[in-house]
C-alpha cells in the first residue's frame, strides 16, 4: 500500500475512533456532577481536537507529520490514564477496550513514522 493511501486509512480510522470516544465522553455528562462536568467537557474537547489533527494527517501526511508524534504522546498518555483509572476504580474493565485501541494506534503511528522517513 502506498504512503498516501496508508495515511488516509490509518489516520482516518484514528479520527473516527476519536469521534466515537468524544461522543462516549459527552454521553457521560448526563451522570456527572460538579467539577466532573468540566473535566469531562474538557476531555471531550481535547479528544475531538486530536481527531481533527488525525484528519489533517490523513489529508496530507507530509505537511502534518508532526501531528503523528503528538498523537503518539497523546494516545500514550491516554492509555496510562485509562489503565490508572481502571486500576483505582471498581469499574468493569470496559475502559481497557479503549486503552487497548489507543495502544494499538500508538504502535501503528510509530511504525508509520519509521516507514515514511
Amino acid at each position: 500500500m502506498n504512503d498516501v493511501r496508508h495515511a488516509r486509512w490509518l489516520f482516518g480510522a484514528a479520527a473516527a475512533f476519536n469521534v466515537a470516544a468524544t461522543l462516549a465522553t459527552l454521553a457521560q455528562l448526563r451522570d456527572a456532577e460538579g467539577t466532573q462536568v468540566s473535566f469531562l467537557a474538557v476531555a471531550a474537547a481535547l479528544v475531538a481536537a486530536f481527531g481533527y489533527a488525525y484528519l489533517r494527517v490523513a489529508q496530507d501526511h507530509r505537511a502534518y507529520r508532526v501531528y503523528v508524534e503528538l498523537g503518539i504522546v497523546g494516545k500514550s498518555l491516554a492509555v496510562a490514564a485509562m489503565v490508572a483509572a481502571w486500576a483505582f476504580s471498581t469499574g468493569d474493565g470496559q475502559i481497557l477496550v479503549f486503552a487497548a485501541a489507543d495502544a494499538t494506534f500508538v504502535v501503528l503511528f510509530a511504525r508509520f513514522l519509521r516507514q515514511t522517513r
